[in-house]
This record gives C-alpha cells, structure tokens and sequence, in this order.
C-alpha cells in the first residue's frame, strides 16, 4: 500500500481558533454572544479589549471578522516577529 502523506490544511474552525489564539494573546477578553447576525467585532472599554463574537454569524463570517480585525491591533506585527524569531 503507497500512502501520501497527509498536508493537511487547517479547517475553518481551527482558523478562527488560531485567531482567537492570537487575540488573547494580544491582550483581548473573548465573549460569545448572540448579536443577531449583526457581526460583532473588537473594542476597548473599562481599560480592556474585548473581542465579541456573534454566535448568529458562519464559521467564515466569523474569520472574516478575525482576519480583518486582530492585524489592526498595534501589538499585532510585534507579535508576529517574535513568534518568527522563536521558530527560527
């Protein structure tokens, strides 16, 4: 038997994980909510950044919103150099 391997690609779900990771570690609260539909988003009040995730949106509509919103973060391009600079 000639098994290829697996590249695997991560599924949407594991996307928005990943995301998710990320916002936390930028600093972000993570709250799930249900906004209707209306999408949700990222803020800061009270000192604090909160992500809000719309239970009503897809998978992809809420990894839409995550790819949109966490590069936005001023944190975000740090974080990002010193996690390559770890794996290298």
């Amino acid at each position: 038997m000639n098994e290829k391997p697996h590249n695997r690609t991560p599924g949407t779900l594991e996307q928005v994980d990943s995301w998710l990771d990320t916002a936390r570690q930028l600093g972000y609260k993570v709250r799930y909510d249900h906004f209707g539909g209306t999408g949700g988003g990222v803020c800061e009040f009270g000192g604090q950044k909160w992500v809000f995730m719309d239970v009503a949106l897809s998978a992809i509509e809420q990894l839409e919103l995550l790819e949109e919103a966490i590069p936005e973060d001023p944190l975000y391009g740090t974080l990002n150099r010193q996690q390559k600079s770890k794996a290298a």
